[in-house]
C-alpha cells in the first residue's frame, strides 16, 4: 500500500511545474555553468539557497531526458525526508522492529497527505534534502554514544543541511542547546568547536567549484530584500503563526499524549532528559521562527513550516515508540490501538491518490515535461520554456533564464539589463510557452503579443510576434 502511495505520488511529479525549475540548477552545472554568476551575469534560473541541493540533485539530471531527471529527482527527495526518519526510529533499542516499521508508516501516510509536508517528500526542492541531512545530524548525535565518531558526522550532516538552504540555521543553535542540556556546557562548547573546524572545512572545499561573489548576492543578498506578502509588518507575522497552528496542532496532541504516557512507562521522567525525542522537539522550537519568516515571505509556501513540522511529527513518533515498548504497561495496549486506529484513518484520507494511481500511468503520454521536450527537439533553438529551464537545458545544453530568475532578480530592486537578457534567450526565440493563461516573464516581451493556446501541450499558452509567422504549428 505504502508502495502504491508512493508510486502514485512521484507519477504525479512531472506535471507539477515547479519540479523542472528546481532541478535546472543541477542541470546548468552539469553543464558547465556556475551555480552562481556575479550580479548582472549568467543566466538567473531563480536559485537563491545554498550549494548543496543542486549537488544531491545531480544524480537526476544524467537521465536521458526531462521527463525521467524528474522522476529520478522526485525519488531522491523523498528518499532524503524518509531515510533518515527511518534511521532516527530505528536507532529506539527498546521498539520491536514490527513496532518501527508500523510506526514509520503512519509517519509516512501522515507526510504524504499533510500540505506543509507532502509537497516537500514529492517534490524537487532544496527542503527535502535540508531536511534530511538535519534528521541524520539529530540521528548521528543520539547515536554518539556507540562511536564517537558519529558527533563529526552529525557535524557535517548539520553543515550540510544549512548549505542547502539557510532556513536550516537554527539547527547550529538547537543541537549545541541540547548537549547543553542533556550533558552540560563542556559538550555543547566541543560540538560547537566541530561545527566550526567542519564549516571551515565545507566552505574551503566549494570554493573550488563555487563564485562567492554570485553565492552572497543569490543567497545573501537577494533573499534580505525580498518582500513580505500583504499585510506584513505583525500582522503577517501573527499569519504565519496561525498557518502554523493550523498544520501543526494534530501533531502537539499526539505528541502531549505520548509523553504523558511515557512519563508513567518504564522509562520515566527522570530518564528522559537526554533522550532524542527531546533533539527533536528542541530543534522543532527553533524551526519555528525560521518557518514563519520563511512563510511570510513573497512566494513563501507551506513549505516552510515544514522545517518545524517535521521534526515534532519525529518527535511524536518516537515518543509513540517508547510507549508501544512497554508491552506489559496498559498504556502500551492503548497506544498499539490507537496506532491501528490512526493508520486506518490516515489510509482513508489517501484513498484518493491511491485510486488515481492507474489515471496518472496512463496520463504519462501528456506529460508537459515529455510534450515540451519533444518539441525544443524538432525545433532547436525557437522555443522559450520560462518556467521550464530543464527541457532546453537538457535538449540543447542551453541555460535560459527562468521565470522564477526573472521575478527574484526584480525584486532585489535591480530589473534585468537588456543585454542580459538577450545573453540567455534562444538564439533563434519565437516561441514563448509556458503553463497557465499568464507568465511573470511577458513583461519583458512586449512584442509577442500574439496568444493562442499551445496545441502540443494542453493548458499551456504560447506568444508569438504577430508581425512574423513563426511558421510553427499552432
Amino acid at each position: 500500500m505504502a508502495a502504491a502511495l508512493a508510486a502514485s505520488k512521484l507519477l504525479w511529479a512531472p506535471f507539477f511545474a515547479w519540479n523542472d525549475t528546481r532541478l535546472a540548477p543541477s542541470a546548468a552545472l552539469l553543464g558547465g555553468y556556475g551555480l552562481y554568476s556575479p550580479p548582472g551575469e549568467g543566466p538567473l534560473l531563480g536559485h537563491m539557497y545554498g550549494p548543496i541541493g543542486p549537488l544531491v540533485y545531480l544524480p537526476a539530471v544524467f537521465m536521458p531526458s526531462p521527463e525521467a531527471a524528474i522522476f529520478l529527482g522526485a525519488a531522491i527527495a523523498s528518499l532524503c525526508f524518509f531515510g533518515p526518519a527511518y534511521l532516527l526510529l530505528a536507532l529506539e533499542d527498546n521498539a520491536p522492529r514490527r513496532w518501527v516499521w508500523l510506526v514509520f508508516l503512519v509517519f509516512f501516510l501522515y507526510s504524504s497527505q499533510k500540505a506543509g509536508l507532502g509537497g516537500v517528500a514529492f517534490g524537487i526542492h532544496v527542503d527535502a534534502p535540508a531536511l534530511g541531512l538535519g534528521a541524520l545530524s539529530c540521528a548521528a548525535l543520539c547515536a554518539r554514544r556507540r562511536h564517537r565518531w558519529l558527533e563529526w558526522g552529525s557535524a557535517l550532516a548539520l553543515v550540510l543541511a544549512v548549505g542547502c538552504k539557510q532556513v536550516a540555521l537554527p539547527l547550529a543553535a538547537a543541537l549545541p542547546c541540547f548537549l547543553l542540556v542533556a550533558e552540560g556546557r563542556s559538550s555543547a562548547l566541543a560540538y560547537a568547536a566541530k561545527l566550526g573546524v567542519v564549516g571551515v572545512l565545507v566552505l574551503a572545499g566549494l570554493g573550488l567549484f563555487v563564485n562567492f561573489e554570485g553565492m552572497w548576492f543569490h543567497a545573501v543578498t537577494a533573499p534580505l530584500v525580498h518582500p513580505w506578502k500583504p499585510p506584513g509588518g505583525i500582522a503577517g507575522l501573527l499569519l504565519g503563526f496561525r498557518e502554523l497552528f493550523l498544520h501543526g496542532w494534530p501533531i502537539a496532541v499526539v505528541a502531549g499524549l505520548c509523553f504523558g504516557l511515557a512519563g508513567r512507562g518504564r522509562a520515566g521522567r527522570a530518564g528522559i532528559r537526554g533522550e532524542s525525542w527531546l533533539l527533536l522537539v528542541i530543534v522543532a522550537l527553533f524551526f519555528i521562527p525560521s518557518s514563519v519568516l520563511g512563510w511570510v515571505k513573497v512566494g513563501g509556501a507551506a513549505n516552510s513550516m515544514a522545517y518545524s513540522l517535521y521534526f515534532f511529527a519525529l518527535a511524536a513518533a518516537v515518543l509513540f515508540l517508547r510507549v508501544l515498548g512497554d508491552a506489559k504497561n496498559a498504556a502500551g495496549y492503548w497506544a498499539k490501538v490507537g496506532l491501528l486506529v490512526l493508520g486506518a484513518l490516515l489510509v482513508v484520507s489517501q484513498w484518493a491518490t491511491l485510486e488515481a494511481l492507474p489515471s496518472r500511468f496512463a496520463a504519462l503520454d501528456e506529460n508537459p515535461a515529455r510534450k515540451a521536450w519533444a518539441f525544443a527537439k524538432e525545433h532547436p533553438g525557437s522555443g522559450y520554456f520560462p518556467f521550464h529551464p530543464l527541457i532546453n537545458l537538457m535538449a540543447e545544453g542551453r541555460a535560459d533564464h527562468s521565470t522564477s530568475g526573472l521575478m527574484i532578480q526584480d525584486l532585489t530592486g535591480e530589473r534585468v539589463g537588456a543585454e542580459h537578457l538577450r545573453a540567455h534567450l534562444p538564439p533563434g526565440m519565437r516561441v514563448i510557452a509556458f503553463p497557465g493563461a499568464r507568465d511573470y516573464s511577458e513583461a519583458y516581451f512586449p512584442e509577442y503579443t500574439h496568444r493562442a493556446p499551445f496545441a502540443e501541450i494542453p493548458g499551456w499558452t504560447r506568444l508569438s510576434r504577430p508581425a512574423a509567422p513563426d511558421g510553427l504549428p499552432d
